[in-house]
Parts: structure tokens; C-alpha cells; sequence
């Protein structure tokens, strides 16, 4: 059973969207064999009731809350620096201290262990750790 680190954008439930129903089922299907670190973004207060359904999908979680607004101010420095808006938009303090530590703490980077970053936006948080990643998972696992 090796350790994944999943990292998404949104939360994955309720799967009622393209990119929450593709979430949703790859957390299911990588948990029936592996333990699962399921790192996201709640960026409306009304899915904060839907954080139980995650948790019982995976064995660590941490959802960090993004204000849209404050969010797409923050992604208008890409502007001046030449970078894409969505690293100023999803940029965490807590989402990146999370992800090392937990990196860090259970061995993810090693082996056969694997990083998912379910979308581009997720993937500034996996830098720390990307190099060490054998093997990423970004598409529905074939069959």
C-alpha cells in the first residue's frame, strides 16, 4: 500500500461537475489500494458540509478556504511578473506547510510512493516534493 498525495483544486464532492465527478472517482478508485492525502481548496462556505464525505475517502486531509475574491487579487501579480494568475490565485501558506510536512512525515516522495495533483492549479503546492516522484498520476487510471 503505498502513501499518495493528492493535491486538487476544489473539493471533489458533491460530484455533480466535470472536474468533481473525475476527482471523485480517481479518490475512490487510488483508495481501495492506497492511503490516501487528500490536499484541496473550498472555495464556497456552503461545501464546507461536504468535507466528512472527503475525509471518509481518505486517511489525512487538509482543506485550506480560498475567498475567491481576495484570491483573484492575489493571481493579478502574475500580471506584473509574467506568470500564470493561478499560482498568485491558489497560493497557501498552509496548503504549501501541509503539503512538506506531509511529504516529509510519510515518506510520499519515496519509492513507489506517488503525487497527484488532480488539476494545474494544485501542482506550485507539489514543487517541494516533485522531484522525488516516480510516477504521477493525472488521468483515469486505464481498464
Amino acid at each position: 500500500m503505498a502513501n499518495i498525495l493528492f493535491l486538487t483544486h476544489r473539493i471533489p464532492y458533491p460530484p455533480d461537475k466535470g472536474d468533481k465527478i473525475h476527482t471523485y472517482h480517481l479518490l475512490r478508485h487510488l483508495g481501495r489500494q492506497h492511503r490516501l492525502m487528500v490536499g484541496t481548496f473550498v472555495d464556497d462556505a456552503g461545501d464546507e458540509k461536504h468535507l466528512p464525505q472527503v475525509r471518509s475517502l481518505c486517511a489525512e486531509m487538509h482543506a485550506a478556504r480560498l475567498y475567491p475574491s481576495l484570491a483573484r487579487l492575489r493571481s493579478l501579480g502574475g500580471l506584473l511578473r509574467n506568470k500564470a494568475l493561478t499560482l498568485g490565485y491558489y497560493r497557501d501558506a498552509g496548503m504549501a506547510r501541509w503539503v512538506r510536512q506531509t511529504s516529509a512525515q510519510r515518506s510520499v516522495a519515496a519509492g513507489s510512493r506517488c503525487l497527484n495533483t488532480a488539476s494545474n492549479q494544485s501542482r506550485p503546492h507539489s514543487t517541494a516534493v516533485s522531484r522525488a516522484i516516480t510516477r504521477a498520476f493525472t488521468r483515469w487510471p486505464a481498464g
